[in-house]
């Protein structure tokens, strides 16, 4: 029995002879270039191999049937892909049939699950995704659409936790879509899966403090130990983003509100064994504290054993290192930069300090070294260093380092944006009689544009507290991506093209606020939301 072959959105095709039969696989659509697709007669059909992440290519131009007399060949513009109605039917009886025998073009698909969504058809978006996984048409969206449907549809949670667990199982399971389960997981409340999912990607790559802050909630909330162990640990010795002494808090409470409580039930060998494991966590095998006075500022560089080099520009190294802290002067309290590295390499580190504005009090600067830090070894040196030629240098060496293997650091993550340098010399002071003039003439002109009107009048009262703010915006991106590059042979007979997908979504968003200055006649300030 002749079967119309299944037509493709978009695309135009030329006329067959009219008496001419066309068969095609009813399981393979015949214009996606596979086995089944018909040729104009007298023709043999060369489909164009398709490149990797794009549609399939159309058929290329072939010699046409004979004209029909009056001139030129007629043509037909190929209608919109045709699914069957849905309108008062089941789903459940309607889409699982139809994709057993029809395999519809992905984009043809794409655009049904939009059409029914729009329409508040939740139960055949739902329908209509599983018959497609089922046979074999999955696309990396469906999982997490198909989770948000069932949400909607107000389907089981277990349900609904299936399906976000699948989305870290279709292709290849990496540390972001642990992640991206994890974070869909919480928000629906199925922490324990969650956790497990944020346990399953710190095994993947243990240093990254991600899993161990976006546990954190959930660990406050639950009344288990292993999570409160694994977290409190975690968060303590991996975690060093710019709040993180909040952070370490946070943790150390935990962990001592859960040995107090199994205390208090009379298991004494757990409370010891998680006061063991956050003690463990709290060593450090380097710190390293440089002090100084004066309006000086000085920049604090780590060389380290296995190469990696830990600075302002480089906060994280392959030797484990963190810049924790940038100081300037004038003072006593920012005088103060620190490095700190939780597992070390064995070998020499050498410390170097540099002049970057302004001169030290003395002319010198005080350097703290402090190796395997909450251990018996501890140990304590302190060097008062000669800023010669506006820098200094001091080396030492660590015996017993717990690394055994460099880190892996992100470029993107690894070099944080830190503030200008004209920033930062706007807040430390002048250096000569002429600049502090021009800094006190400056300070008066912004003391007079943020005075405060009184009554639309021109009496005016001076808005104390109150400082100018300029937001860093960095543009996040979210969605799907996809980079493509192509390599000529030296013949130029062959392109070989390397296709990169990137999948990127924002997990969670935190709310702040902005405060204006304390005592002064001013409006509340909205939520900001980045």
């Amino acid at each position: 029995m002749a079967q119309a072959p299944l037509r493709q959105e978009g695309t135009n095709r030329s006329s067959t002879q009219r008496g001419a039969k066309e068969t095609s696989n009813p399981a393979v659509s015949p214009r996606t270039g596979t086995s089944g697709a018909p040729s104009p007669p007298g023709t043999a059909a060369k489909p164009v191999a398709p490149v990797a992440g794009q549609a399939p290519a159309a058929p290329p131009s072939t010699p046409q049937s004979p004209a029909p007399a009056g001139g030129a060949a007629a043509t037909e513009t190929r209608p919109a892909f045709a699914f069957p109605d849905y309108k008062g039917k089941a789903p459940e009886s309607l889409w699982p049939a139809y994709f057993e025998k029809t395999k519809p073009p992905l984009d043809a698909v794409r655009l049904l699950v939009s059409k029914l969504h729009n329409a508040k058809e939740y139960e055949h978006v739902i329908s209509v995704i599983q018959s497609a996984i089922l046979n074999g048409q999955a696309q990396p969206w469906m999982y997490e659409i198909l989770a948000m449907e069932m949400e909607v549809a107000k389907r089981p949670k277990a349900e609904i936790e299936r399906v976000a667990l699948s989305i870290s199982d279709f292709g290849q399971a990496d540390f972001a879509s642990m992640m991206y389960s994890g974070a869909y997981l919480a928000n629906f409340g199925r922490t324990d899966s969650a956790l497990r999912m944020y346990r399953q990607a710190s095994r993947m790559l243990p240093e990254r403090p991600e899993p161990y802050i976006m546990a954190l909630p959930i660990a406050q909330k639950s009344k288990g130990g292993a999570e409160v162990e694994w977290v409190a640990a975690g968060l303590l010795e991996h975690v060093w983003i710019q709040d993180f002494a909040a952070m370490h808090r946070s943790a150390e409470d935990l962990a001592a509100e859960r040995s107090r409580k199994l205390r208090s039930e009379g298991n004494g060998a757990a409370a010891e064994a998680i006061e063991k494991v956050v003690a463990e966590a709290k060593e450090r095998d380097v710190r390293i504290v440089v002090r100084w006075s004066g309006n000086a500022d000085l920049d604090l560089t780590v060389e380290e054993p296995g190469g990696g080099v830990c600075s302002i520009q480089q906060r994280f190294s392959t030797g484990g290192g963190f810049f924790v802290r940038d100081g300037f002067g004038p003072e006593a309290k920012n005088c103060v930069e620190e490095y700190i590295c939780p597992r070390g390499l064995s070998g020499t580190y050498r410390v170097l300090l540099k002049t970057a504005n302004g001169q030290a009090a003395g002319n010198r600067a005080e350097v703290e070294i402090v190796t395997r830090e909450g251990t018996a070894e501890a140990k304590t040196v302190s060097k008062f260093l000669p800023l010669t030629e506006g820098g200094a240098s001091y080396s030492f060496k660590l015996e017993g380092g717990r690394r055994d293997r460099l880190r892996q650091v992100d470029p993107a993550t690894s070099s944080l944006p830190s503030p200008p340098r004209s920033a930062r010399l706007a807040r430390k002071g002048p250096g000569t009689p002429q600049r502090q003039a021009a800094v006190v003439q400056a300070a008066a002109e912004f003391f007079q544009s943020r005075q405060i009107p009184i009554g639309g009048g021109t009496n005016v009262v001076a808005a104390g507290g109150v400082v100018a703010y300029q937001p860093v915006i960095q543009i996040i991106p979210e969605g799907s991506q996809l980079f493509a590059r192509a390599q000529v042979s030296p013949d130029r007979r062959y392109v070989r093209i390397a296709v990169m997908p990137v999948f990127s979504t924002i997990t969670n968003v935190f709310n702040f606020t902005f405060l204006g200055g304390a005592g002064t006649p001013q409006p509340a300030q909205p939520a900001q939301t980045r």
